[in-house]
């Protein structure tokens, strides 16, 4: 792992900035874990229904890792010495650097016939579609360490059907969330009393459930077919989703990534990717397969009260989306279209290349290539989608398709819809005739690793670990 305050300070050198820029604390600090009072006690990794999605009596009842033996949790893998080491359940084990019994193991000891259920956390996530801003190396490394030092812990829950021992087509559920680290091998999501209400720092920012996990309904396809699942239109995530993130010292909030529409684009639900979807090691690093994508709407992510620490701390993260981390404050005022119709500028290669923003012709690193329901009257018709074909951000830098019109829907775009919504102008300009395009596309690759997540979840911002070399 990379030296924490070392890292700031390769930040400030390569980015001309102050060590706040890449504020995170040192490595002497294990952030984003429970484990001390009020903890939730480990138990089956069933959840406990208080997800949105489904009534509590019909989530499925998990194994937990003390129900397998620990001989069959797999061998201690040396690999992840840089991955927090912990003895016993908390050790990491296989290539992906799990905790625990594996899914595997987990499986066996569940019926061969109807739902059984396979838990991860990420161990891995990098943005792969905004190398001027978040996906800076800088940056990447930085949320790397989050994700490490358990600052960060997305946790997936599956519901998946199986025959005979063996996954197949079918309805089952999916729950996603953040969480945290309890310290002992286990996770638990964020419950809907997590979330700080001390301060509005944008719209809905009082509401403590709002860092809750989601259920959803999802018809799993046939083990090698891609998409592994798919939402129907009335079960798609049309709530916003919250990633808090921790300030390592404090533990106190410092800013929060509102997203819609999060979508897992790829994942191995086959069960030889039961314990890890990618790997780990020491002469590669991690080598991941899979994609997850969201959604973040300019205006959900412009709040000033929202703006990241240090040195950014007029930066919101739409400037540091749209402008890079080098944004001028008067780029505050640039973000939309102006009221008198003037288009954003378009983004050349020299601009780009020019390290001084003050002097590009265009001082946008990125436009925003999607379009995302801002009323409930445009939720009811369509969801957040890629809406022009002018885009980079499929893999390196390929546009990604847009199933788009150059027509508003005027009923909702269902099961039966051939295409997602309206398209998008991403230079905003009313010559188009088309909307401006409100949104950026984050797409992450990453490596999902077996865990076990506690059926009751955690209320209360995230602690270190008493010991984090035990």
């Amino acid at each position: 792992m990379l030296n924490r305050t070392l890292l700031a300070l390769l930040c400030a050198s390569a980015l001309g900035l102050g060590a706040g820029a890449c504020q995170s604390g040192d490595d002497t600090t294990v952030p984003a874990t429970g484990g001390l009072p009020n903890m939730p006690v480990a138990a089956t990794g069933g959840g406990d229904g208080d997800a949105t999605g489904g009534p509590p009596g019909d989530v499925t009842a998990g194994v937990d890792s003390m129900q397998v033996p620990e001989a069959e949790w797999g061998m201690i893998n040396a690999d992840c010495v840089e991955h927090e080491p912990y003895a016993g359940m908390g050790a990491p084990r296989g290539t992906c650097c799990y905790r625990g019994a594996p899914n595997s193991a987990r499986l066996a000891l569940q019926p061969a016939d109807g739902l059984r259920v396979k838990e991860y956390r990420l161990n891995h996530m990098r943005t792969t579609n905004h190398p001027y801003s978040i996906g800076m190396m800088a940056l990447l490394a930085l949320n790397e360490s989050r994700n490490d030092y358990h600052e960060w812990n997305m946790l997936w829950r599956f519901e998946q059907p199986y025959a005979n021992g063996q996954p197949v087509a079918g309805d089952g559920w999916v729950t996603i969330g953040w969480g945290v680290y309890n310290c002992d091998g286990t996770h638990s999501h964020y419950g809907d009393a997590a979330a700080p209400t001390d301060k509005m720092i944008f719209p809905g920012g009082t509401d403590a459930g709002r860092w809750k996990r989601q259920r959803r309904r999802v018809r799993y396809n046939a083990p090698g077919t891609e998409p592994a699942m798919e939402i129907g239109w009335d079960d798609r995530y049309m709530e916003n989703t919250f990633t808090p993130f921790i300030n390592a010292e404090t533990f106190a909030l410092e800013w929060e990534l509102i997203a819609q529409n999060f979508t897992i684009e790829s994942m191995d639900l086959a069960d030889t990717g039961a314990d890890c979807t990618g790997s780990w090691s020491m002469a590669n690093g991690w080598t991941p397969n899979h994609y997850f994508m969201s959604y973040a709407v300019i205006q959900d992510n412009h709040y000033t009260e929202n703006g990241i620490p240090g040195v950014l701390q007029f930066q919101t993260l739409s400037q540091l989306l749209a402008f890079g981390i080098l944004a001028q404050p008067e780029d505050r005022m640039n973000l939309n279209p102006k009221a008198d119709g003037t288009p954003r500028c378009q983004i050349t290669q020299a601009d780009l290349d020019n390290p001084m923003p003050r002097t590009r012709m265009c001082r946008w690193v990125k436009l925003p290539s999607a379009l995302c329901p801002i009323t409930p009257e445009e939720r009811a018709l369509y969801n957040c989608h890629i809406g022009t074909p002018d885009n980079t951000d499929g893999p390196n830098g390929t546009p990604m398709a847009a199933n788009c019109t150059q027509t508003a829907p005027t009923t909702p775009r269902d099961d039966t819809a051939t295409d997602e919504g309206q398209c998008c102008d991403p230079l905003g300009n009313p010559a188009s005739g088309l909307p401006a395009c409100n949104a950026y596309p984050i797409r992450n690759e990453f490596v999902a690793a077996a865990a076990e997540i506690t059926d009751a979840p955690y209320n209360g911002l995230p602690m270190r670990c008493p010991n984090p070399g035990n």
